[in-house]
């Protein structure tokens, strides 16, 4: 569930694009490959592209995630390794150990992220965003300070009859693979909180 919120999130760090997708959590990701019947769509400049593009092949990212759902606290830890970055592509490979209650598991994964998707996948999907509030903050990541600009939205979504609110606060910067460093998402409905999330980039390092 906490992939599934965090990349809704990540989203939202590059347009008003509608959470899921935190999949896991998430709703089609951006990094998935158009359909032939996509091809004579328009497309356009990916943003999860761009955030990772200046960044070389070696290049390796460390996160934190940690999830409370019903009780249940789920942590991740990421090492995320840039593959191959060309014009058209970045490919990422991701190990990640999760661990929750008595549960603990490994999983590795490697994907792409297209240089141009369809327009479509950046549009909202009906959910009603808004801005909160923004603002600037120096972020340590490492052993370096970063001066990130940071956005709080709420997402206002209509399921079976119950408004659900989406509140996300994203740290971003250029300086950084994949362009955010903080993250932190509330999932609640009426007066019930239903998810949190908090995600962190710890450190990264770049080849010499």
């Amino acid at each position: 569930m906490g992939r599934h919120f965090g990349e809704l999130a990540a989203l939202m760090v590059f347009g008003s694009c509608c959470i899921w997708s935190f999949a896991q959590d998430s709703a089609p990701t951006v990094s998935s490959r158009p359909s032939t019947s996509q091809a004579a769509t328009q497309m356009v400049d990916n943003p999860r592209y761009l955030a990772w593009a200046k960044f070389k092949v070696g290049t390796t990212v460390k996160t934190s995630n940690i999830t409370v759902e019903n009780k249940t606290n789920t942590t991740e830890n990421a090492n995320i390794t840039i593959k191959e970055n060309n014009e058209n592509k970045i490919i990422l490979e991701e190990n990640t150990a999760v661990s929750s209650g008595k549960t603990y598991f490994e999983a590795r994964m490697v994907f792409d992220i297209l240089r141009k998707i369809p327009r479509e996948q950046l549009s909202e999907d009906g959910s009603s965003v808004k801005v909160i509030a923004a603002g600037k903050e120096d972020i340590k990541i490492g052993k370096t300070t970063f001066n990130c600009d940071w956005e709080e939205r709420q997402i206002t979504e209509k399921k079976d009859n119950r408004e659900v609110i989406l509140t996300v606060k994203t740290w971003t910067c250029k300086d950084v693979p994949g362009g955010l460093a903080k993250k932190k998402v509330v999932k609640r409905s009426e007066d019930n909180v239903m998810l949190s999330e908090y995600w962190v980039l710890d450190e990264f390092k770049m080849p010499d």
